[in-house]
């Protein structure tokens, strides 16, 4: 469900660290950049998030190995947390020379233009489970070669 709120904070997230821009407006492609942050180690994530953020405002990704742990992080600050699609928000707006201030200011964009699909995120308790879920059955060991045949 995408909210009517005037702030859309676009999140380009990596391993260690992340991008973030914060835009105004509600039209994709007249929303003003009100600020951008790059490089912000990933540790520093819920202060980031306290001093330029508020519970009013949208954060969004994309759909990446650490998204879910970063929403449920940013959840934990009573944050609206949306994850797009990554297949789809990679579609839209390619360029050849991105860098991580031009993807959160795409990620806000598109989430503004409804051009992805937002992903589901459990519920911390069925996060839970399906972990439990994915351990008991053996998912996630690396295998080798030999054994992919098996």
């Amino acid at each position: 469900m995408r909210r009517s709120n005037s702030r859309i904070v676009g999140l380009d997230v990596h391993p260690d660290s992340f991008a973030g821009a914060i835009l105004e407006g509600r039209d994709p492609w007249k929303a003003r950049v009100l600020s951008t942050s790059t490089r912000v180690a990933l540790p520093l994530l819920e202060k980031w998030a306290l001093g330029h953020t508020t519970p009013a405002d949208v954060l969004v990704m994309e759909a990446s190995g650490n998204a879910f742990a970063v929403a449920e992080r940013l959840r934990g600050l009573k944050r609206e947390v949306v994850i797009l699609d990554s297949h789809s928000a990679g579609k839209v707006g390619k360029t050849y020379c991105a860098t991580d201030r031009v993807d959160a200011i795409k990620i806000a964009r598109i989430y503004l233009s409804a051009l992805s699909p937002l992903v589901w995120q459990p519920e911390r308790k069925d996060a839970r489970a399906a972990g439990s879920l994915q351990r008991l059955s053996g998912g996630g060991e690396r295998r080798d070669a030999t054994q992919a045949a098996n």
